[in-house]
């Protein structure tokens, strides 16, 4: 069996890339379509109750979809992580995100603790082992 690290760097990760490509409007009139309302209506609650200019940081951010979704909205302190080094070249250049990008594993982040005031993953913790999930969540947090 791969590990997570094999099938993210490997021949999933350009399917998986190509199947969730979506620029922030893409990404709005798909919510709209699926669910009535705008990816902005829907995360309205999170955005406005996260404060003004939290650090954040994207566990698994991909090719920085939600980064963008979030620059979009104002946000502009925002780093992502992920396992796949094309994913976060493709995020800072084909994508524009400006966030800060850093290739790496989430079961040991490369930063300090409470280095971010918001730690959010979308789609990634399917990859973490049942055993390392709590652990991984703890050590992210703290």
């Amino acid at each position: 069996m791969e590990s997570p690290r094999e099938l993210w760097t490997g021949r999933f990760e350009a399917g998986w890339r190509d199947r969730c490509h979506a620029t922030v409007p893409q990404q709005e009139a798909a919510y709209h379509k699926k669910f009535g309302v705008s990816k902005t209506q829907v995360l309205s609650p999170f955005l406005d109750a996260i404060g003004d200019q939290p650090s954040i940081l994207e566990v698994g951010c991909s090719y920085g979809g939600q980064l963008a979704f979030l620059e979009h909205h104002g946000f502009n302190n925002l780093t992502g992580i992920d396992i796949s080094k094309d994913a976060v070249l493709q995020a800072g250049s084909e994508e524009g995100v400006s966030a800060d990008l850093t290739m790496g594993d989430a079961a040991s982040l490369p930063f300090v603790t409470d280095a971010f005031d918001v730690i959010f993953t979308s789609g990634c913790m399917i990859n973490i082992p049942p055993l390392n999930y709590w652990e991984f969540v703890g050590r992210s947090l703290v």
